[in-house]
C-alpha cells in the first residue's frame, strides 16, 4: 500500500484477505494512491493497482469522490471499498477466489441531479492562538472568506483574509512590543481552452505592515500549456504559463527608491515538473518575475524534490531550493532596529535565499506487515 493519506491499519483490519508487505518490490499487487482537490472542497481519489511478479502486465486504476463534509470514517470506508473492487481481479487468478460471494446492496433508480448552488462553494473561517508565560504574550488571528466555482471548463475562486499577531517581551531594559496586520483578496478565474492549454486572469490587493505596503493591487493575464493531458495530472504534469499586468503600490514608509507611490509593469514566466510513480516522486519548479517599467528589476526561484525507492527497503529523498532576490521595491528607506530584525516586524533587504534537506533509511527485517496491535499506541 502507497498511500500516505489512507489509514493503512482500518484497510488491514477490513480488507484481511490480503497479505500486507512493507516494501514494493516483494510484492504481487502495488497500490499507489492518488488524489487532486474538487471544486467543492473535497478530493479526488485514485487508486492504481500495478500488477507485479505473475500478476505482470495487469495494471487498473479506480477512483472515488470524497465529499467536503465527509467524516474521516465515511473517507476511510468509501477508500476500503475502492480497494476492495480493485484487487478482486487479481483475486479472481488465485486459489481463494471461491470463497467470494459478490453482491450489489443498492437498488438502481434513474435520477436527475439538480443542484441549486451550481457548483458554487463557500467557506468562512476563523481561527487564532494565544501562548505565554510571565515573560512572554503571543496571540494570532485569522479569518477569511472564500467563494469557488469549478467546472470542466472553468474555475473561478475569491478569498478575502485578514491576518493580526501582537507580541509582548520582558526585556532587562523594559517591555518590547510587536504589532504585525494585513488584509488580503485573491481573485482567480481560469478558463479551459484543451486538454493541453488554460488561460485565465488574476486579480490581487493587500495591505501589509510587514511589506511596508499601505495598500497595493494588481491584475495579469495568463497562459498555461501542460505537455500532459491535464486528466492526469494526478500522477504527471508538465506546465508551462506567462502572466503580465499592472498594478499600483502605496507605500507606508518611503522606500529605498524613494517612493511613497508608484505604478508597476511585470512579467513572469514559469515551469514546473511533477511525477509520481511506484519508484518515488520528483518535482522540479522554476519561476521568474520581472519589472517592465525597470530591467534591473527580476527575481528567480528554483525548486527541486526527489524522493527514491532506490533497491528493497533503501530510500532516499533530497529537496532544496534557491532564490535571487533583486525586486524588493517595497523596502522602507528608514530601515529596521535590531529589536525589529529579531521580532520579525519587517522585510529586510537580501540578494539570495536557499535551503536544502536530505535524508535515507533503510528497512529490513520480515517483509510481512499485516499484523495490526493497537495496544497503548
Amino acid at each position: 500500500m502507497d498511500c500516505f493519506y489512507c489509514d493503512i491499519e482500518y484497510i488491514k483490519q477490513n480488507v484481511p484477505f490480503l497479505n500486507y508487505v512493507r516494501d514494493r518490490k516483494v510484492a504481487d499487487v502495488h497500490i499507489l494512491g492518488l488524489r487532486q482537490r474538487t471544486g467543492a472542497g473535497g478530493w479526488e481519489e485514485s487508486f492504481e493497482f500495478i500488477g507485479q511478479a505473475r500478476f505482470a502486465n495487469m495494471t487498473d486504476t479506480l477512483k472515488v469522490v470524497i465529499g467536503p463534509n465527509a467524516s474521516s470514517d465515511e473517507k476511510r470506508v468509501s477508500e476500503t471499498n475502492i480497494i476492495k473492487l480493485g484487487v478482486l481481479r487479481y483475486v479472481a487468478k488465485t486459489s481463494i477466489a471461491q470463497d467470494f460471494d459478490i453482491g450489489f446492496t443498492k437498488p438502481v433508480t434513474q435520477t436527475n441531479v439538480s443542484d441549486p448552488w451550481k457548483n458554487w462553494v463557500f467557506e468562512i473561517s476563523a481561527r487564532g492562538s494565544v501562548n505565554g508565560s510571565d515573560v512572554s504574550t503571543n496571540s494570532w488571528y485569522y479569518g477569511s472568506v472564500e467563494a469557488e466555482k469549478v467546472t470542466p471548463e472553468f474555475r473561478f475562486s475569491l478569498r478575502v483574509s485578514s491576518d493580526y499577531s501582537a507580541t509582548k517581551q520582558v526585556l532587562a531594559d523594559g517591555d518590547f512590543y510587536s504589532t504585525l496586520k494585513g488584509h488580503d483578496l485573491r481573485n482567480d478565474a481560469v478558463w479551459s481552452i484543451s486538454d493541453h492549454w488554460s488561460c485565465g486572469t488574476f486579480i490581487g490587493a493587500r495591505t501589509s505592515v510587514y511589506n511596508n505596503y499601505e495598500f497595493t493591487y494588481d491584475g495579469r493575464a495568463g497562459i498555461e500549456y501542460n505537455v500532459f493531458p491535464y486528466s492526469v495530472s494526478a500522477k504527471k504534469q508538465l506546465r508551462i504559463s506567462y502572466r503580465a499586468g499592472a498594478g499600483e503600490n502605496y507605500y507606508n514608509d518611503t522606500t529605498i527608491y524613494d517612493k511613497t507611490r508608484e505604478t508597476i509593469y511585470r512579467h513572469g514566466l514559469s515551469a514546473s515538473y511533477r511525477v509520481r510513480e511506484k519508484w518515488g516522486n520528483a518535482n522540479v519548479a522554476i519561476w521568474t518575475n520581472h519589472y517592465l517599467n525597470n530591467a534591473e528589476l527580476y527575481s528567480f526561484n528554483a525548486w527541486a524534490s526527489l524522493n527514491l525507492r532506490i533497491a528493497k527497503g533503501f530510500n532516499f529523498n533530497v529537496s532544496g531550493n534557491f532564490g535571487l532576490i533583486r525586486d524588493q521595491i517595497s523596502l522602507s528607506r528608514v530601515g529596521l532596529t535590531d529589536a525589529q530584525i529579531l521580532a520579525g516586524q519587517g522585510q529586510r533587504a537580501t540578494s539570495y535565499t536557499y535551503r536544502g534537506n536530505v535524508g535515507i533509511s533503510y528497512t529490513f527485517g520480515s517483509i510481512y506487515n499485516s499484523v495490526v496491535n493497537p495496544r497503548f499506541g
